[in-house]
């Protein structure tokens, strides 16, 4: 079976989400054949990353107007219709690649791969992952035959929203396979460790202030991965020498699983992989539009705490959780369940299924 995923890096979440479908596909089927694309950048590979550095200008520094767009586009839902130059390419890639499968964990995607099937009469079934806790209207798209989802609420809205209950299916939000296949946490009890990371976007707003005030808590070790943001790792390895910094790694399951508490962006792959690791969260000034839903998801669900706005007491609440074993726990238990909730289906389980039932038509 060939597998085309398409994707793009509108912030890092959508391509973590290609990368953690790809592997769980291939271990579990060792015949299928998986290419991953990056479709903005294949579609306008002089543009793109123009395209992408105007995106992350916007999410970065332009709140409102990033915020703005997103709920315009929620309301006046417009199905996309590509150029003919766009339709060529998309029609080149396809007779490269032979998908017997599209999977797309890009609205963009979605849209473009829809248009494409309705112009061309192709049947090449299309299936589209939702990487946030939103079932935002630019997600759904003609042409659909598997929705992925991560939560019983977003399938429910997608129902309300016309689309079959028999596309939609609870999977979660992707997570590499060493998130599922984590040890049971071991509470180190003669040490805190906080672990701050920043999101694909960069750093946590107000980070030097955050970082002072957190530094006069004893006995307490601090983690902080930058990624791929070496300004960042630089900034931070000069100024801070007490602390662990941690530029790209393979290994953010294993420093998830030894915190107590992780700070973070609220972003929806770091969300679902600290709801495998067990690691509460401590969300603070969610700004954009998904990153609030998801916090309110956190905050409703008592899986972490949401600071939505930095303020003089943040640094003391975030001491007291961290200091609280008791509340930790229930916020671990509470995880637990909901992992439990919305583990119905493998997504390689569900594409199984569909070609088993195609096949027996």
């Amino acid at each position: 079976m060939n597998i085309l995923i398409l994707t793009g890096k509108f912030g890092m979440g959508h391509n973590a989400a290609a990368l953690a479908i790809a592997q769980e596909i291939t271990a579990n089927n060792k015949d299928a054949a998986i290419n991953i694309v990056d479709l903005p950048q294949y579609l306008f590979p002089n543009l793109s990353k123009y395209i992408y550095g105007l995106f992350n200008i916007i999410a970065e520094k332009c709140h409102s107007i990033y915020n703005l767009v997103n709920r315009f586009s929620e309301q006046a839902k417009v199905e996309i219709a590509p150029p003919n130059k766009i339709f060529n390419k998309l029609q080149m890639l396809i007779d490269k690649e032979q998908p017997n499968l599209i999977i797309s964990t890009l609205p963009l995607c979605s849209q473009f791969i829809s248009a494409y099937k309705k112009k061309t009469n192709c049947n090449i079934p299309l299936a589209t992952c939702i990487t946030d806790i939103s079932a935002h209207k630019e997600w759904l798209s003609p042409n659909t035959e598997m929705y992925f989802v991560p939560t019983n609420d977003i399938k429910a809205e997608l129902i309300k929203s016309g689309v079959g209950e028999n596309l939609v299916f609870v999977t979660g939000i992707p997570v590499k396979l060493q998130f599922k296949n984590l040890n049971p946490r071991t509470n180190n009890i003669n040490k805190k460790n906080i672990l701050i990371m920043g999101g694909g976007l960069g750093l946590l707003p107000d980070m030097d202030k955050l970082m002072t005030g957190l530094q006069s808590e004893e006995n307490l070790h601090i983690t902080v991965i930058t990624g791929n943001n070496q300004k960042a790792f630089n900034h931070l390895t000069a100024k801070y020498k007490d602390l662990e910094i941690v530029g790209f790694t393979d290994k953010v399951s294993e420093y998830m699983q030894k915190a107590d508490i992780i700070i973070t962006k609220s972003g929806g792959i770091t969300m679902f992989e600290a709801l495998h690791s067990k690691t509460p969260m401590v969300i603070i000034e969610p700004f954009l539009e998904q990153e609030r839903q998801n916090a309110l998801f956190i905050e409703e669900n008592h899986i972490g705490k949401v600071f939505w706005k930095l303020q003089k007491n943040t640094i003391g609440e975030i001491a007291q959780l961290l200091n609280n074993k008791v509340e930790q726990k229930k916020m671990q238990n509470n995880m637990n369940d909901l992992a439990n909730s919305i583990a119905k289906y493998q997504i390689s389980d569900v594409i199984d299924q569909y070609y088993l039932r195609k096949m027996a038509s």
